[in-house]
């Protein structure tokens, strides 16, 4: 068995799958110095704690994927230093907290999934920036305030979930115009 000294050695790994393990514990450290990884795959175990700024130095990472484990604090801000990022999925965890507005920065981003969690405030603007995303899921979370007009600015949404969260206001009334490849609507 590989022990996690032998993994932080391993400089030119591209994909790190742990998956559907009973790996428990912090998310380690060192895993910001593996300068190869492209795609940090980490869905169902028992991980703990908050996620690593030390991500961030990870500039290759296209994916980060840890649905279904025990992460919980915030996004850190430093996530929005990942500018090769295509997919972020933390659902079925214990995130709190808001969405930083750093996520703007991820101009390549393709899919942004963190449904079953407790984030809150209200949803960022900011998102309305991310013009290659094609899948929003904020669905049951504790965001409030009204669904961001900016959102409309996203022509290659396909989903978007946002039900189950505690969201006023009206609905934006150019949906239809607005997200014209729009293919699942959750609210």
């Amino acid at each position: 068995m590989v022990s996690y000294q032998e993994l932080f050695q391993l400089h030119k790994l591209e994909i790190l799958n742990l998956s559907y393990n009973a790996f428990n514990g912090v998310i380690p450290t060192w895993i910001g110095s593996l300068s190869s990884l492209q795609h940090l795959i980490l869905h169902n175990n028992a991980f703990e704690g908050v996620i690593p700024p030390s991500i961030s130095n990870l500039s290759k990472l296209e994916s980060l994927e840890c649905r279904s484990n025990f992460i919980k604090g915030s996004i850190p801000f430093e996530i929005g230093r990942l500018e090769s990022l295509k997919i972020l999925r933390i659902s079925r965890n214990n995130l709190s907290g808001k969405i930083p507005p750093a996520i703007s920065n991820l101009w390549s981003l393709e899919r942004i999934i963190l449904s079953y969690n407790s984030l809150s405030g209200s949803i960022p603007v900011e998102i309305g920036n991310l013009y290659k995303l094609e899948h929003l899921v904020l669905g049951h979370n504790k965001f409030r305030g009204s669904i961001p007009l900016e959102i409309l600015n996203i022509s290659t949404l396909q989903v978007l979930a946002l039900q189950n969260n505690s969201l006023s206001g009206s609905l934006p009334s150019d949906v239809g115009c607005g997200l014209p490849n729009l293919e699942e609507l959750y609210l």
